[in-house]
Protein backbone atom coordinates (compact mmCIF):
# COMPACT_ATOMS: atom_id res chain seq x y z
CA UNK A 1 0.00 0.00 0.00
CA UNK A 2 2.74 2.63 1.02
CA UNK A 3 4.86 1.80 -2.14
CA UNK A 4 2.02 2.04 -4.14
CA UNK A 5 0.93 5.50 -2.93
CA UNK A 6 4.53 6.40 -3.12
CA UNK A 7 4.66 6.00 -6.56
CA UNK A 8 1.98 7.42 -7.56
CA UNK A 9 2.87 10.67 -5.94
CA UNK A 10 6.68 10.45 -7.25
CA UNK A 11 4.99 10.26 -10.61
CA UNK A 12 2.33 13.19 -9.90
CA UNK A 13 5.30 15.65 -8.87
CA UNK A 14 6.45 15.77 -12.46
CA UNK A 15 4.58 18.22 -13.84
CA UNK A 16 4.93 17.64 -17.59
CA UNK A 17 3.37 13.97 -17.38
CA UNK A 18 0.78 15.16 -14.82
CA UNK A 19 -0.33 17.53 -17.57
CA UNK A 20 -0.18 15.66 -20.52
CA UNK A 21 -2.35 12.72 -18.84
CA UNK A 22 -4.70 15.04 -18.55
CA UNK A 23 -4.86 16.50 -22.14
CA UNK A 24 -4.89 13.11 -23.18
CA UNK A 25 -8.29 12.48 -22.43
CA UNK A 26 -9.75 15.82 -21.74
CA UNK A 27 -12.44 16.66 -24.73
CA UNK A 28 -11.28 20.15 -24.46
CA UNK A 29 -7.75 22.18 -23.56
CA UNK A 30 -7.77 23.11 -19.77
CA UNK A 31 -7.02 26.58 -19.05
CA UNK A 32 -3.86 27.78 -17.06
CA UNK A 33 -6.11 28.68 -14.11
CA UNK A 34 -7.34 25.16 -13.69
CA UNK A 35 -3.89 23.65 -14.64
CA UNK A 36 -2.43 25.97 -11.41
CA UNK A 37 -5.26 25.32 -9.39
CA UNK A 38 -4.80 21.67 -9.80
CA UNK A 39 -1.12 21.60 -9.40
CA UNK A 40 -1.57 23.51 -6.31
CA UNK A 41 -3.71 21.34 -4.66
CA UNK A 42 -1.84 17.99 -6.20
CA UNK A 43 1.12 19.07 -4.39
CA UNK A 44 -0.34 19.92 -0.87
CA UNK A 45 -1.93 17.05 -1.18
CA UNK A 46 1.79 15.30 -1.54
CA UNK A 47 2.54 16.85 1.48
CA UNK A 48 -0.10 16.41 3.81
CA UNK A 49 0.47 12.52 2.62
CA UNK A 50 3.99 12.54 3.64
CA UNK A 51 2.82 13.54 7.15
CA UNK A 52 -0.15 10.51 6.91
CA UNK A 53 -2.93 12.77 7.16
CA UNK A 54 -5.30 11.02 4.94
CA UNK A 55 -8.46 13.08 5.68
CA UNK A 56 -6.64 16.05 4.42
CA UNK A 57 -4.55 14.87 1.68
CA UNK A 58 -8.16 13.24 0.28
CA UNK A 59 -9.09 16.62 -0.01
CA UNK A 60 -6.90 18.09 -1.65
CA UNK A 61 -6.48 15.57 -4.06
CA UNK A 62 -10.27 15.74 -4.54
CA UNK A 63 -9.87 19.17 -5.15
CA UNK A 64 -7.37 18.36 -7.74
CA UNK A 65 -9.46 16.41 -9.55
CA UNK A 66 -12.01 18.46 -9.05
CA UNK A 67 -10.63 21.52 -11.06
CA UNK A 68 -8.33 18.94 -13.58
CA UNK A 69 -9.23 15.06 -13.53
CA UNK A 70 -5.71 13.32 -14.29
CA UNK A 71 -4.30 9.81 -14.21
CA UNK A 72 -2.18 10.48 -10.91
CA UNK A 73 -4.95 12.50 -9.06
CA UNK A 74 -7.49 9.83 -9.09
CA UNK A 75 -4.79 6.98 -8.37
CA UNK A 76 -4.12 9.10 -4.99
CA UNK A 77 -7.88 9.96 -4.10
CA UNK A 78 -8.30 6.11 -4.57
CA UNK A 79 -5.44 5.23 -2.25
CA UNK A 80 -6.10 7.60 0.05
CA UNK A 81 -9.78 6.29 0.48
CA UNK A 82 -8.16 2.84 1.37
CA UNK A 83 -6.03 4.37 3.88
CA UNK A 84 -9.31 5.98 5.72
CA UNK A 85 -11.52 2.49 4.96
CA UNK A 86 -13.44 3.65 2.15
CA UNK A 87 -13.45 1.03 0.38
CA UNK A 88 -16.39 1.08 -1.41
CA UNK A 89 -15.91 4.52 -2.72
CA UNK A 90 -11.93 3.63 -3.38
CA UNK A 91 -13.46 1.11 -5.94
CA UNK A 92 -15.75 3.50 -7.55
CA UNK A 93 -12.90 5.66 -7.97
CA UNK A 94 -10.44 3.11 -9.53
CA UNK A 95 -12.89 2.22 -11.77
CA UNK A 96 -13.02 5.62 -12.55
CA UNK A 97 -9.45 6.22 -13.10
CA UNK A 98 -9.61 2.16 -15.46
CA UNK A 99 -12.36 3.67 -17.84
CA UNK A 100 -10.82 7.36 -18.26
CA UNK A 101 -7.37 6.78 -18.17
CA UNK A 102 -7.01 3.16 -19.54
CA UNK A 103 -5.23 3.24 -22.21
CA UNK A 104 -2.79 6.47 -21.16
CA UNK A 105 -1.96 6.09 -18.22
CA UNK A 106 1.27 4.80 -17.21
CA UNK A 107 1.48 0.89 -17.65
CA UNK A 108 2.39 0.47 -13.75
CA UNK A 109 -0.40 2.86 -12.90
CA UNK A 110 -2.59 0.78 -14.56
CA UNK A 111 -1.18 -2.24 -13.03
CA UNK A 112 -1.62 -0.57 -9.71
CA UNK A 113 -5.53 0.72 -10.25
CA UNK A 114 -6.36 -2.95 -11.50
CA UNK A 115 -4.84 -4.39 -8.67
CA UNK A 116 -6.33 -2.10 -6.29
CA UNK A 117 -9.78 -3.52 -7.91
CA UNK A 118 -8.73 -7.06 -7.54
CA UNK A 119 -7.93 -6.35 -3.88
CA UNK A 120 -11.59 -5.05 -3.34
CA UNK A 121 -13.37 -7.34 -4.84
CA UNK A 122 -12.42 -9.86 -2.27
CA UNK A 123 -13.49 -7.32 0.60
CA UNK A 124 -16.39 -5.92 -0.54
CA UNK A 125 -19.95 -7.77 -1.39
CA UNK A 126 -21.95 -7.71 -4.76
CA UNK A 127 -25.46 -7.32 -5.39
CA UNK A 128 -26.80 -9.02 -8.40
CA UNK A 129 -30.21 -7.03 -9.43
CA UNK A 130 -32.82 -8.07 -11.61
CA UNK A 131 -36.27 -6.36 -12.17
CA UNK A 132 -38.94 -7.99 -13.55
CA UNK A 133 -38.97 -4.82 -16.15
CA UNK A 134 -36.77 -2.59 -18.31
CA UNK A 135 -36.78 0.68 -17.56
CA UNK A 136 -36.69 0.56 -13.45
CA UNK A 137 -34.64 2.98 -11.65
CA UNK A 138 -32.50 0.63 -8.69
CA UNK A 139 -31.88 2.42 -5.35
CA UNK A 140 -29.38 0.49 -3.12
CA UNK A 141 -29.54 2.20 0.26
CA UNK A 142 -31.07 5.36 -1.16
CA UNK A 143 -28.12 5.67 -3.95
CA UNK A 144 -29.39 5.20 -7.41
CA UNK A 145 -27.42 1.95 -8.99
CA UNK A 146 -29.14 2.84 -12.71
CA UNK A 147 -31.92 1.78 -14.54
CA UNK A 148 -32.98 -2.29 -15.15
CA UNK A 149 -31.54 -4.16 -16.88
CA UNK A 150 -28.31 -3.28 -14.54
CA UNK A 151 -24.68 -3.95 -16.66
CA UNK A 152 -23.48 -6.10 -13.40
CA UNK A 153 -23.37 -6.20 -9.84
CA UNK A 154 -23.56 -3.71 -7.31
CA UNK A 155 -20.84 -3.37 -4.82
CA UNK A 156 -21.46 -2.78 -1.77
CA UNK A 157 -20.14 -2.53 1.60
CA UNK A 158 -20.61 -6.46 3.68
CA UNK A 159 -23.69 -6.31 5.24
CA UNK A 160 -27.33 -5.39 5.00
CA UNK A 161 -28.70 -3.66 2.24
CA UNK A 162 -31.64 -2.07 0.96
CA UNK A 163 -32.83 -2.38 -2.77
CA UNK A 164 -35.50 -0.39 -4.24
CA UNK A 165 -36.84 -0.58 -7.76
CA UNK A 166 -39.41 2.35 -9.06
CA UNK A 167 -40.89 3.12 -11.98
CA UNK A 168 -43.43 5.57 -12.88
CA UNK A 169 -47.00 4.53 -12.70
CA UNK A 170 -46.20 1.58 -10.86
CA UNK A 171 -46.05 0.44 -7.23
CA UNK A 172 -42.23 0.73 -5.95
CA UNK A 173 -41.16 -2.50 -4.45
CA UNK A 174 -37.89 -3.39 -2.28
CA UNK A 175 -36.08 -6.08 -0.65
CA UNK A 176 -33.69 -6.35 2.23
CA UNK A 177 -30.79 -8.21 1.49
CA UNK A 178 -27.65 -9.21 3.35
CA UNK A 179 -24.12 -9.77 1.68
CA UNK A 180 -20.70 -11.00 3.18
CA UNK A 181 -17.03 -9.49 1.59
CA UNK A 182 -16.25 -11.51 -1.59
CA UNK A 183 -19.65 -12.84 -1.81
CA UNK A 184 -22.68 -11.63 -4.11
CA UNK A 185 -26.14 -12.06 -3.40
CA UNK A 186 -29.08 -12.45 -5.97
CA UNK A 187 -32.36 -10.13 -5.57
CA UNK A 188 -35.47 -10.27 -7.58
CA UNK A 189 -37.49 -7.34 -7.61
CA UNK A 190 -41.07 -7.90 -9.02
CA UNK A 191 -42.81 -4.02 -9.49
CA UNK A 192 -46.38 -3.99 -8.10
CA UNK A 193 -49.54 -3.30 -10.12
CA UNK A 194 -50.35 0.18 -11.48
CA UNK A 195 -50.73 2.45 -8.69
CA UNK A 196 -53.80 4.75 -8.41
CA UNK A 197 -54.09 8.12 -7.51
CA UNK A 198 -55.84 8.49 -4.05
CA UNK A 199 -55.64 4.68 -2.65
CA UNK A 200 -54.92 1.41 -4.37
CA UNK A 201 -57.46 -0.41 -7.21
CA UNK A 202 -58.61 -2.51 -4.23
CA UNK A 203 -59.35 -0.22 -1.65
CA UNK A 204 -61.35 2.78 -1.92
CA UNK A 205 -60.17 5.99 -0.54
CA UNK A 206 -60.39 7.26 3.08
CA UNK A 207 -64.18 7.61 3.44
CA UNK A 208 -64.99 6.61 0.17
CA UNK A 209 -66.87 3.18 -1.11
CA UNK A 210 -70.24 3.07 -3.14
CA UNK A 211 -72.36 4.83 -0.81
CA UNK A 212 -70.19 8.10 -0.85
CA UNK A 213 -69.87 7.63 -4.57
CA UNK A 214 -73.34 8.81 -5.45
CA UNK A 215 -74.91 9.40 -2.82
CA UNK A 216 -76.18 12.61 -1.04
CA UNK A 217 -76.56 13.94 2.31
CA UNK A 218 -80.58 14.01 2.71
CA UNK A 219 -80.31 17.25 4.33
CA UNK A 220 -79.85 18.41 0.79
CA UNK A 221 -83.41 16.43 -0.10
CA UNK A 222 -85.20 18.31 2.47
CA UNK A 223 -83.61 21.66 1.63
CA UNK A 224 -84.52 21.24 -2.02
CA UNK A 225 -88.13 20.48 -0.63
CA UNK A 226 -88.06 23.72 1.04
CA UNK A 227 -87.42 25.54 -1.78
CA UNK A 228 -89.85 23.88 -3.92
CA UNK A 229 -92.54 24.43 -1.13
CA UNK A 230 -91.80 28.40 -1.09
CA UNK A 231 -91.45 28.66 -5.03
CA UNK A 232 -95.08 26.98 -4.99
CA UNK A 233 -96.52 29.53 -2.17
CA UNK A 234 -94.91 32.51 -4.11
CA UNK A 235 -96.57 30.90 -7.23
CA UNK A 236 -99.57 30.58 -5.88
CA UNK A 237 -100.02 33.92 -4.24
CA UNK A 238 -98.75 35.91 -7.37
CA UNK A 239 -100.91 34.06 -9.15
CA UNK A 240 -104.26 34.55 -7.56
CA UNK A 241 -102.95 38.31 -7.33
CA UNK A 242 -102.25 38.14 -10.76
CA UNK A 243 -106.35 36.79 -11.21
CA UNK A 244 -107.85 39.17 -8.91
CA UNK A 245 -105.98 41.53 -11.09
CA UNK A 246 -107.49 40.40 -14.10
CA UNK A 247 -110.95 40.39 -12.61
CA UNK A 248 -111.00 43.63 -11.01
CA UNK A 249 -109.73 45.14 -14.15
CA UNK A 250 -112.15 43.95 -16.88
CA UNK A 251 -115.26 45.13 -14.28
CA UNK A 252 -113.95 48.25 -13.74
CA UNK A 253 -115.11 50.87 -16.06
CA UNK A 254 -112.62 53.71 -14.83
CA UNK A 255 -109.74 51.36 -15.44
CA UNK A 256 -106.91 53.03 -15.89
CA UNK A 257 -103.38 52.03 -17.74
CA UNK A 258 -101.51 51.48 -14.37
CA UNK A 259 -103.87 49.10 -13.52
CA UNK A 260 -102.98 47.46 -16.70
CA UNK A 261 -99.60 47.54 -15.66
CA UNK A 262 -99.84 46.24 -11.92
CA UNK A 263 -101.61 43.34 -13.44
CA UNK A 264 -98.92 42.30 -15.97
CA UNK A 265 -96.51 42.69 -13.21
CA UNK A 266 -98.42 40.14 -11.08
CA UNK A 267 -98.83 37.60 -14.14
CA UNK A 268 -95.24 38.17 -14.24
CA UNK A 269 -93.96 37.48 -11.13
CA UNK A 270 -96.63 34.51 -10.95
CA UNK A 271 -94.95 32.83 -14.45
CA UNK A 272 -91.41 33.06 -13.08
CA UNK A 273 -92.72 31.66 -9.75
CA UNK A 274 -93.94 29.34 -11.76
CA UNK A 275 -90.87 28.40 -13.28
CA UNK A 276 -88.87 28.31 -10.52
CA UNK A 277 -91.24 25.86 -8.57
CA UNK A 278 -91.05 23.81 -11.80
CA UNK A 279 -87.20 23.76 -11.75
CA UNK A 280 -87.42 23.04 -7.69
CA UNK A 281 -89.95 20.43 -8.09
CA UNK A 282 -87.15 18.18 -10.90
CA UNK A 283 -84.30 18.85 -9.00
CA UNK A 284 -85.77 17.57 -5.39
CA UNK A 285 -87.04 14.75 -8.02
CA UNK A 286 -83.79 13.81 -8.72
CA UNK A 287 -82.07 14.11 -5.48
CA UNK A 288 -84.14 11.46 -4.77
CA UNK A 289 -82.67 8.96 -5.97
CA UNK A 290 -79.32 10.04 -4.91
CA UNK A 291 -79.83 10.71 -1.12
CA UNK A 292 -77.85 8.10 1.13
CA UNK A 293 -80.88 6.95 3.35
CA UNK A 294 -79.03 5.63 5.74
CA UNK A 295 -77.38 8.59 7.02
CA UNK A 296 -81.20 9.19 8.39
CA UNK A 297 -80.94 8.74 12.21
CA UNK A 298 -81.43 5.10 13.06
CA UNK A 299 -85.17 4.35 14.38
CA UNK A 300 -86.76 6.94 12.33
CA UNK A 301 -89.72 5.76 10.47
CA UNK A 302 -89.63 6.44 6.94
CA UNK A 303 -92.63 6.25 5.01
CA UNK A 304 -93.42 7.75 1.75
CA UNK A 305 -95.40 10.87 1.55
CA UNK A 306 -96.76 13.40 -1.39
CA UNK A 307 -96.08 16.92 -2.02
CA UNK A 308 -97.57 18.62 -5.02
CA UNK A 309 -97.13 21.99 -6.24
CA UNK A 310 -99.54 23.08 -8.33
CA UNK A 311 -100.87 26.66 -9.76
CA UNK A 312 -104.01 28.39 -8.77
CA UNK A 313 -104.63 29.08 -12.69
CA UNK A 314 -103.90 27.88 -16.05
CA UNK A 315 -101.45 25.45 -16.41
CA UNK A 316 -99.96 22.17 -15.62
CA UNK A 317 -100.13 20.10 -12.32
CA UNK A 318 -96.95 19.21 -10.82
CA UNK A 319 -96.08 16.34 -8.06
CA UNK A 320 -93.46 15.72 -6.08
CA UNK A 321 -92.98 12.81 -3.80
CA UNK A 322 -90.65 12.62 -1.06
CA UNK A 323 -89.75 10.81 2.23
CA UNK A 324 -90.54 11.99 5.97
Amino acid sequence: MERRLGFAITLGLALAPFLAAARATAQEEPTDEQMETARVHFERGVELVAQERWEQALAEFDASVAAMATAPGLLNVGLCQRRLGRDLEAQRTFERFLSEFGSTADEADRRDAQAQLDELRGILGRLAVEVSESGADVLVDGRDAGRSPLPGPVFVEPGEHTVVARRAGREPVSRTVTVAAGQQAAVTLDLGPASVAGGSPDQPPDGGGPADEGGVAPVWFWTSVGITGAAAVAWGVTGGLALKADADYSSDDHRTAQQQEDGRALALGADICGALTGAAAVATLVLAFFVDWDEESPGSDAAVTGFTAAPIADGMALGVVGRF
